[in-house]
């Protein structure tokens, strides 16, 4: 899902934003839930970082 966002996140973002949107606040909301294990939830913390970043890879997620 990483890669593939990060690749066509800008699409996204200019044709379907709404749902967009309402798929990071669940993803959000996910990444706050303890009974998730950590590693999905770094995943989800990730992706909302990557999309933060206006679909760009920053340094931290880099060295990652």
């Amino acid at each position: 899902m990483f890669a593939s966002l990060s690749i066509h996140g800008p699409q996204l973002e200019i044709y379907s934003k709404e749902i967009l949107d309402r798929c990071f606040i669940e993803f959000r909301n996910a990444s706050q839930d303890d009974r998730l294990k950590i590693a999905i939830r770094l995943n989800l913390l990730n992706l909302i970082e990557l999309r933060a970043n206006s679909w760009q890879l920053s340094d931290g997620l880099n060295t990652y």
